[in-house]
């Protein structure tokens, strides 16, 4: 039995009503969102082949581009913009636009029919990259001196990226049957996976998101970034050579690593900068559900 329903792309929509009201739920999975998304990874992982990520490996130069628009072209465009119209969320706007791909990105382009190996590379590359230019931007921008772990940035895509995507290639060698009857569920699955994500990410932050939901000055500028981040991901698939490429290099675009900016964020910057990345990962959740009719 196949579940197409266009109405489970909002599932995840949900966590943010449920998150504003239950807040106390939602940090109860708020210490477990790196295996929410590494279980999510997982059900996307299922369905590669080892044949087919060797094959995307092999041709380096589409990722390193997809790449390089994400952590340096896109945040020279928005410094500007921010700096002339939004000063005061000029800080949490360059640390949003400097983010990697979200490692969630490729189950995203799994859930719309992406390339997932594809997409995996190109979130792979992007968040080894990101330790160095996070923060060479925020020095060459601003001036400010930030230290990111490359070890511990090395470690979190260990855990969130490599061992489910171990787990999953040998789920689709040792139990390509099994694989086969079952993958129509994996969708749903990981649709409900990114609304316990997104459920508990947001709960810590309740009283932040119901004191700034008519601030349209907030608003404004979380849209502007994310215009610009849908206007680089239409110029970047011009070189896409299929639909699911299209799709997957929209997706690594698109959605990124709010999870590793909350963290950037609390270490290093105040509460302003949170709430910028918090009303992100409000438009993030939404445009889960809409990707479909933007892509």
């Amino acid at each position: 039995m196949k579940i197409k329903s266009p109405l489970l792309n909002f599932i995840p929509v949900l966590s943010i009503p449920i998150a504003v009201y239950l807040p106390q739920i939602g940090k109860l999975f708020s210490p477990y969102t790196s295996w929410l998304l590494g279980a999510l990874l997982f059900f996307s992982f299922c369905g590669i082949s080892f044949d087919a990520l060797i094959k995307a490996v092999k041709k380096p130069i589409k990722p390193f581009f997809v790449s390089i628009v994400i952590l340096l072209v896109a945040p020279l465009v928005v410094f500007p913009i921010m700096e002339r119209f939004f000063p005061i969320y000029l800080l949490g706007a360059l640390i949003f636009m400097l983010l990697p791909s979200a490692v969630s990105s490729p189950a995203i382009a799994s859930i719309y029919n992406g390339n997932v190996p594809f997409a995996t590379v190109n979130a792979v590359f992007s968040n080894l990259l990101s330790p160095f230019t996070i923060p060479l931007f925020l020095v060459l921008f601003i001036g400010a001196s930030v230290e990111i772990s490359t070890a511990a940035m090395l470690l979190q895509l260990l855990i969130i990226i490599v061992i489910p995507f171990v787990l999953g290639l040998i789920a689709n060698s040792y139990t390509p049957k099994f694989i086969e009857k079952t993958k129509s569920y994996y969708r749903p699955i990981n649709l409900f996976l990114l609304f316990l994500l997104f459920f508990a990410i947001l709960s810590p932050y309740s009283k932040e998101l119901v004191g700034n939901l008519l601030n349209g000055h907030l608003w404004l500028a979380v849209f502007i970034v994310h215009l610009v981040l849908y206007f680089f991901s239409k110029l970047t698939v011009l070189h896409a050579t299929s639909k699911s490429e299209k799709i997957s290099i929209e997706s690594n675009m698109m959605f990124l690593n709010i999870g590793l900016a909350v963290v950037i964020v609390q270490n290093y910057f105040g509460p302003t900068e949170m709430l910028f990345i918090i009303f992100c990962e409000i438009f993030w959740v939404v445009l889960v559900g809409l990707f479909k009719f933007i892509k």
